[in-house]
């Protein structure tokens, strides 16, 4: 069977049992009671489960500045996921132009203009102009973010969603405090995924860089092993999908954002990211779409 069947299936069974509400475009659900009950609990065990005494809280919404995603260098490795926001800034005459083209059947959004902020594609991006406010002090900072984030990936797969929820946990500070850490969190990772009773596989991986450069990009990621990721199969055994995410920035951020350590150094930065949707549907597909019927002490961790 191709894995598109199987995806399909899924699919099918998460919107007949009101998991997943179809909005006609490919990869942007709503969620139903349900579901919604569980991301909201699973977003709360993660975080309860990795947050410390030092652990430094930061929200943000699913906008963020444009100007810092350019500082990013985003733009250069990844533009076909980027989300620009544009709105319409025109006067009078030119709503009246827009309203003609609206009602001519035509392109409207010709009329809209650059607002200045950008969907955040990762919950972590915003975090790090707000780093080089003050210098690292020794022992690095530990800071944990969540936000809906949006990917331009439309998809008939349940687990690849344009608009998604993600937590995350960042660390900067030396590059040897960076590293343990790092090497904590996989470690604390794949506890958090026994409890949840499934099955994974930690692999090393890279990022979807555009373009024949991004091959390049890709090949040096492998070899430093600056990404793991953790995996579980969802909608195929070939091809299980990714969870978890362990990205180590080296000093790539702190560059852009100017960062430093209380020696003046260029900080190194880590992240850890947690899938909200993709765990849900991860464990939707190994314990069953009725929550009801789960496992009584996985019902209890999860507050279900």
């Amino acid at each position: 069977m191709s894995t598109n069947v199987l995806t399909n299936t899924f699919l099918t069974e998460l919107l007949e049992k009101g998991h997943l509400i179809s909005t006609g475009v490919k990869g942007v659900y709503g969620k139903g009671k349900e579901m919604n009950l569980l991301l909201k609990n699973i977003e709360d065990f993660i975080s309860g489960y990795g947050r410390t005494e030092d652990t430094e809280i930061m929200m943000f919404p699913p906008i963020m500045n444009q100007e810092d995603i350019q500082k990013a260098e985003y733009l250069k490795s990844f533009p076909h996921l980027l989300g620009n926001v544009q709105s319409f800034q025109g006067n009078e005459n030119d709503h009246k132009q827009m309203i003609t083209t609206l009602d001519k059947g035509k392109d409207w959004s010709k009329h809209f203009s650059n607002s200045g902020v950008v969907m955040t594609p990762a919950a972590c991006y915003p975090v790090y102009s707000q780093l080089a406010k003050t210098k690292v002090p020794l022992g690095g900072r530990t800071i944990e973010v969540a936000s809906f984030c949006y990917r331009h990936e439309p998809s008939d797969e349940p687990t690849r969603m344009q608009s998604f929820r993600m937590l995350e946990f960042i660390k900067v500070g030396s590059s040897d405090e960076v590293k343990v850490w790092r090497k904590e969190w996989l470690e604390k990772a794949q506890a958090l995924l026994d409890l949840l009773q499934v099955n994974y596989e930690v692999v090393i991986a890279n990022d979807p860089f555009f373009g024949s450069g991004g091959r390049l990009l890709k090949i040096n990621q492998n070899h430093l092993e600056l990404k793991y990721e953790i995996t579980i199969p969802i909608n195929d055994e070939e091809a299980p999908t990714a969870v978890i995410s362990s990205n180590y920035h080296q000093d790539h951020f702190a560059k852009k954002h100017q960062i430093l350590t209380e020696t003046e150094d260029m900080a190194h930065t880590s992240c850890i990211g947690f899938g909200i949707e993709r765990l849900g549907l991860a464990l939707l597909k190994h314990h069953g779409l009725d929550t009801k019927e789960w496992p009584a002490n996985l019902k209890t961790l999860l507050n279900l």
